[in-house]
């Protein structure tokens, strides 16, 4: 029976749906062996208590915000007149070989409409660098001849509303009429400057412009891209400009680093600066991050205007901050992530590290991600002073809710995908037969630009042609840039084009401070901030600069200011930009306070910022709730974070053929995978081992070396029981054989004998070689050894140290086999070689050879293993534009 949902996509004969099924089911079976590999796991770590020194500081002036005005006079021509704009004939404009004859007639239209108008001395001009001619009213002319010249020409009779929007040497500005053709415009107008009125230009006369001294001393303002920045004790009054206060707005920009003592900056690691709120007023809080920190006096000044003071008080605080340490015997090979990220998880519980069963350990009350710093109380409710833990270690176990999430998103779009989500499906589609529709972008002329204003900045017009696409895409749009290329300014003009025009945006990303740098440059825009109402899901520890935009912050505030228990429905409904990352989002659509799931997605537009480090599967948590979508990024940037447990876990339960109906699915025998590890992990096979293995292991080995190069291997013998009906590889020495023909034996570097053979063929085994058995240095075989051959090794561990003792080399090389295995080795490679997928040349190729040992090659896994890397490494930037994903064999790329 046809799926109805899919039915409701246009997808009459199942394609879609089984495209859908074929694309994502390699993404749940991955997402399903991590949470498996993840569901138990304990992280622990050691801490320390902080002297969590704190002072207050505040300002001793008010700070304001000046706009500058420039009060002009617009020289309006009479009707009737025109300004000469170029040569048609050339199609240049004019130039001083251009000789005015007022004597000479204008000759404008053709035919029984052609007329000679005659000028007098009083009928031509020169003003704002042009000809103007008075031709006379009632003439709609675009055309004329005179002096010889077929000229291009501009009407000048321009009707004037009271409120104009002007371009003033680029940039946009709002022009208010005082009196008569007496404008005020907003920023400052130099005489020189051009303007111009929906494409007319304009003269114009400066009468009033802002002077920057009526400010007062130089030392307490500065400015600040077209505005001041003033420290003031009061609001100043008389000045030719708009005053904003700015106090509040300001402490929330300020940075440890903004503020000195004795002329030296504070620094960002050694002091946390924050804007706290008390009695209605917002208060900056210093913090010392290291025990030990000096003391600060009654006084720090600004850094950028040592003029400018704060007084400094010291917080007598009664909280227990802690440090956390990473664990010593934490496996320092891991990349990626600290381990101590998993004690800031949004849904975890902390314990001791020998709590009992039942102890309902620690919440936080507040953290510090980036400082690993943390304030713990007692249980879980929201009352109750910070706590000291009673034991010198914590745990936390390893929260898969993510992973969940992720699962349920690719569950969802395989069974009931909503009609606005058939873009996400046809992503699963083969690409070479797709064909994704052109978009045409709304035009820019259409648009009142509010962020991207100056058309002069570098790189403005790509900016622009983005955002215009962008506002148009029926699916998908995609901004990749480096560093440094307006990528956030882009999403910030984006967002509010998209509200001007009624649409709610869900704003996210993989990283808190992503989110929060937008917010930021939302609340330093008065402009934006009248626009755009924000609203940040997550933890206020988290809305670092922004926490008065927080969810929980603002339906207080909401509640405190009318005195009723306004209903959470009611914020959400007013915000048009909701933010968090793309799975603390979450927290909203889990909330049962909210109505927000109704079979069609909420939202309009999702923004993912910095979506070089979200992969695929965890952009479609958020991408369920929205309609189009915007990625934003730079693929070069840092990847995004992948877990190796996670990794191995999946290689593990390599899934070779999926299962279906009652057939389960078909996985790589762990055999196939131990004989691959054996053949990477002892090449090139050149001293002398003796490796006891498992019959399976056994065969396996024979199968590998069946379908692989027989000159590399040649070292290689194989000695185990007769197989019957087994085609084995002429490697493979049954006991009877090696009775009969003993010197196989010394013929061979690496010998792999199956563990039930040892005991009857131990005393024939060459004394030179060193068996990987536990009990061997104990055995009567290792005496022999010891006797002749002890140190007579040249066995290169891992590639690198090279030892000479057989002794040593069979403890070294123990350990590593039990430390290491096939998943393990796989997966690092796998990781590298995408690292380093940017370098040219051949860098890498020894991890090629590597892999390609590693790789099995008497089963197809090649494309499965290449499926399961496309999924953990490459960004949903690079999954999208295929640059990122690496095909081998069949079923590589996932998308």
């Amino acid at each position: 029976m046809a799926n109805p949902f899919f039915v409701a996509l246009g997808d009459r004969n199942g394609t879609l749906e089984e495209a859908a099924s074929r694309g994502l089911e390699p993404f749940r079976h991955y997402l399903q062996n991590a949470i498996n590999a993840s569901r138990n796991r304990q992280v622990s770590c050691r801490w320390k208590p902080l002297d969590a020194q704190q002072w207050r500081l505040s300002i001793e002036a008010e700070v304001y915000r000046v706009h500058p005005f420039s009060e002009v006079e617009l020289l309006l021509s009479e009707p009737g007149w025109y300004a000469i704009t170029r040569d048609l004939v050339e199609d240049i404009p004019l130039d001083d070989s251009f000789a005015l004859d007022p004597d000479d007639p204008v000759i404008v239209g053709k035919g029984r409409d052609r007329q000679n108008i005659r000028l007098t001395v009083a009928d031509v001009r020169q003003r704002a660098g042009e000809v103007q001619v008075r031709l006379g009213e009632g003439l709609d002319l675009d055309r004329i001849s005179w002096c010889g010249y077929a000229l291009g020409v501009r009407s000048l009779d321009v009707a004037l509303d009271s409120e104009l929007k002007l371009d003033i040497d680029g940039r946009t500005r709002r022009a208010s009429r005082v009196e008569g053709s007496r404008y005020r415009i907003d920023g400052a107008v130099e005489p020189t400057s051009e303007l111009t009125c929906e494409g007319q230009r304009l003269a114009f006369r400066v009468l009033k412009s802002f002077d920057p001294a009526s400010l007062g001393s130089p030392d307490l303002y500065r400015r600040e891209g077209e505005s001041y920045l003033l420290f003031a004790e009061r609001e100043p009054k008389g000045i030719l400009g708009r005053v904003e206060p700015e106090t509040q707005r300001w402490y929330q920009g300020l940075g440890a680093s903004h503020l000195s003592v004795d002329g030296a900056p504070l620094q960002e690691q050694h002091w946390k600066c924050e804007s706290v709120p008390d009695k209605g007023r917002l208060y900056l809080q210093l913090t010392a991050l290291e025990a030990g920190a000096p003391s600060l006096p009654g006084q720090v000044s600004l850094t950028a205007q040592p003029n400018v003071t704060l007084s400094c008080n010291r917080i007598e605080s009664r909280d227990k901050w802690i440090q956390l340490i990473e664990d010593d015997e934490a496996d320092d090979q891991q990349a990626g992530q600290s381990s101590l990220e998993y004690f800031f998880g949004d849904n975890i519980r902390i314990l001791d590290s020998k709590a009992k069963r039942g102890d309902e350990g620690y919440s936080i009350i507040k953290a510090r991600p980036d400082e690993c710093q943390l304030l713990l109380r007692r249980g879980k409710g929201k009352g109750g002073n910070s706590v000291f833990p009673t034991q010198d270690q914590l745990q936390v176990q390893v929260d898969t809710s993510q992973l969940e999430k992720q699962k349920q998103a690719i569950q969802s779009l395989q069974r009931d995908p909503a009609l606005a989500h058939a873009s996400l499906i046809r992503l699963f589609e083969h690409r070479e037969r797709t064909r994704w529709p052109e978009v045409e972008a709304v035009p820019e002329v259409d648009i009142n630009w509010q962020v991207l204003t100056d058309i002069t900045f570098d790189g403005c017009d790509r900016q622009r042609e983005f955002v215009s696409k962008a506002l148009a895409t029926p699916d998908f749009a995609i901004l990749d840039g480096p560093p440094g290329t307006g990528k956030t300014t882009t999403i910030l003009e984006l967002i509010v084009q998209l509200v001007r025009r009624g649409q709610r945006v869900l704003l996210s990303a993989s990283t808190h401070a992503a989110i929060n740098n937008v917010l930021e440059r939302i609340q330093r825009d008065r402009v934006l901030a009248a626009e755009v109402f924000p609203l940040r899901i997550g933890d206020e520890n988290r809305a670092v600069g922004v926490e008065a935009m927080q969810y929980d912050n603002q339906l207080k505030e909401l509640r405190d200011q009318t005195g009723f228990e306004v209903s959470e429905q009611l914020l959400v409904d007013a915000s048009n930009l909701v933010c968090g990352t793309t799975i603390g989002i979450l927290r909203l659509f889990r909330n049962r306070a909210l109505g927000l799931e109704a079979g069609e997605p909420p939202f309009d537009v999702l923004i993912v910022d910095e979506c070089s480090k979200t992969t695929f599967q965890e952009f479609l948590v958020p991408a369920r709730y929205a309609r189009r979508w915007v990625l934003v990024g730079d693929e070069r940037q840092l990847s995004p974070f992948a877990e190796r447990e996670q990794i191995t876990a999946n290689l593990d339960q390599l899934m070779l053929k999926p299962g279906k109906s009652k057939e389960p699915a078909v996985l790589l025998d762990p055999a196939i995978q131990k004989a691959c590890f054996y053949l990477q992990e002892f090449h090139p096979y050149r001293d002398r081992l003796i490796v006891p293995v498992s019959l399976p292991v056994l065969r396996a080995l024979g199968a590998e070396l069946q379908h692989r190069d027989p000159k590399a291997h040649e070292e290689i013998l194989l000695l185990g029981p007769k197989q019957q009906g087994v085609n084995m590889p002429g490697c493979w020495l049954t006991p009877e054989r090696c009775s009969e023909e003993p010197y196989h034996l010394y013929a061979h570097n690496l010998i792999f004998i199956e563990e039930g053979l040892l005991p009857e063929l131990r005393d024939r085994l060459p004394d030179d070689a060193i068996l990987l058995h536990p009990d061997w240095q104990e055995s009567g075989h290792a005496f022999r050894h010891r006797a002749g051959w002890a140190n007579r090794h040249q066995f290169r561990l891992r590639g690198r140290e090279v030892l000479n003792d057989g002794f040593e080399v069979h403890q070294k090389v123990s350990d590593r086999l039990g430390s290491t295995g096939w998943s393990d080795e796989v997966c690092w490679r796998l990781e590298r070689e995408y690292w380093l997928r940017f370098l040219k040349g051949n860098k890498h190729a020894y991890l090629k050879e590597q892999l390609d040992r590693l790789l099995p090659k008497s089963v197809q896994a090649d494309g499965r293993i290449y499926t399961l890397r496309n999924i953990a490494f490459p960004s949903i930037l690079e999954a999208l534009s295929g640059d990122g994903l690496e095909k081998k064999g069949k079923m590589s790329p996932p998308l």
